[in-house]
């Protein structure tokens, strides 16, 4: 893509809107940035080492634009969005204008959960096998497509995980292997519906050809009928046919090979589905597997994913905030003892509540409820007849509460199963408050 002279609007300014906008300034491009609040003085600073001209709130300014790169939160039904088609201007997400500077091979992962993990498992295996690879997309920490392409030109290969808001709009984007982990409700405050969500989910395929690879969860009834062009790699804890299975102890690949997973320390039925797909994505571009079981024994878990925090007394403390949805907490909840307490609550997106419901009465000894949920958790665990449930006001009096009530040598579960912004930026600041809250009492 030439950009010399070509005039790109960046509508957002966030952490991928900053990336793209030094893409552009690297390519000749003239820079127009449209925020939607004030530009802080790091930001400013930005602005002027780009040459760029900002404004602080989204305006028809953009439409004077060749191509605007859209952020991954910003909704294409935006009026000047949608002027700006009209006016036939392009408009482009991040990942699809990265993408045009990319030269190393890309491993993409998208799906509702499972996603961040499958990815870092991804990248720290062929790390481990020395493999010169790059980990970035949505995932948090990480790197947004245009650092990569800019800052890391030479990596052979870029591991990133992939939101429906990202995938929604990619024209040419095109990754040679793709994973779609699992679908179950989420983003519908964006995409309104299960189909629309789907959908955006499976254009990570779009553009693949027969030369490129698939992954598929076959025990997802959403994604195992995925149409692709691409080869199929099959997982299952069911089908024992599937490329990479699961038979209750270890990992079978293509039939074959036999990977114990003894020293694989990620807890959960779940996380056993992320290692698979990661593994099939692994043994696609290096045939030697064999070596994987001693890697497994180095593989950390991710902030904020079931994150093991230590012990306060006999009390395993687990900071899981990146749950963020029913499905989430149940695979979370179920990773632990029936006698564990759940902290829990935020946000609401239109969520099946009942799940979570469901699961807090049925593998959980107390329930301590945070956030805008709270009072609604609280009514719908009594009218259960769950007596042990409890509403706080901060992570810190949850966590006091949860250790004065929890049954003795039973884990603490920091699973909110909800989104985070009632009481937090997004969910790592979520985790690191309740990580902080951690180490005071430790």
């Amino acid at each position: 893509m030439l950009l010399r002279n070509q005039r790109i609007g960046i509508m957002g300014f966030g952490k991928s809107g900053i990336s793209a906008s030094k893409l552009a300034f690297h390519h000749n491009a003239k820079i127009f940035v449209s925020n939607n609040k004030d530009f802080n003085d790091n930001e400013l600073d930005i602005l002027n080492s780009i040459n760029a001209i900002g404004e602080s709130t989204h305006s028809k300014k953009l439409l004077d634009s060749d191509i605007i790169i859209v952020s991954p939160g910003i909704s294409y039904e935006h009026p000047i969005l949608k002027d700006a088609l009209n006016n036939s201007i392009t408009l482009i997400p991040e990942i699809e204008f990265a993408y045009n500077y990319i030269k190393g091979t890309l491993i993409a992962v998208t799906g509702t959960n499972g996603k961040s993990t499958t990815a870092h498992l991804i990248y720290q295996i062929l790390k481990k096998l020395s493999i010169n690879v790059e980990l970035g997309g949505n995932i948090s920490p990480g790197q947004p497509l245009s650092d990569i392409a800019l800052l890391k030109p030479d990596c052979e290969y870029i591991v990133c995980e992939l939101s429906s808001f990202q995938l929604e709009h990619i024209h040419r984007f095109r990754p040679y292997i793709a994973i779609i982990t699992n679908i179950s409700d989420d983003h519908f405050d964006r995409h309104k519906n299960i189909d629309n969500y789907l959908s955006s989910k499976m254009k990570i395929f779009k553009n693949q050809d027969s030369s490129d690879f698939a992954i598929i969860n076959i025990d997802d009834e959403l994604t195992k009928n995925a149409q692709t062009l691409s080869q199929k790699i099959t997982v299952s804890s069911q089908d024992r046919h599937a490329n990479i299975f699961y038979n209750g102890k270890s990992i079978i690949v293509n039939e074959k090979i036999e990977i114990d997973l003894n020293d694989f320390s990620l807890p959960g039925l779940h996380n056993i589905y992320n290692l698979m797909q990661a593994i099939g994505a692994v043994h696609t571009i290096n045939d030697n597997i064999q070596n994987i079981e001693s890697i497994l024994k180095d593989i950390k878990s991710m902030s904020h994913r079931m994150e093991f925090l230590g012990k306060i007394g006999n009390h395993d403390i687990y900071n899981n905030s990146m749950c963020t949805n029913p499905i989430a907490f149940r695979s979370s909840i179920l990773s632990l003892s029936k006698k564990q307490t759940i902290i829990l609550g935020g946000r609401n997106k239109d969520f099946d509540i009942d799940i979570i419901i469901e699961t807090i009465i049925n593998h959980s000894s107390n329930a301590i409820l945070i956030g805008e949920t709270a009072e609604l958790l609280f009514d719908m665990l009594k009218c259960k007849s769950y007596e042990n449930a409890i509403i706080t006001d901060s992570l810190s009096n949850a966590l006091t509460k949860a250790l004065e009530i929890t049954i003795n040598g039973a884990p603490i579960n920091f699973s909110p199963g909800f989104a985070s912004f009632d009481m937090f930026n997004d969910f790592a600041d979520r985790g690191n408050q309740f990580k902080n809250e951690v180490e005071k009492l430790k």
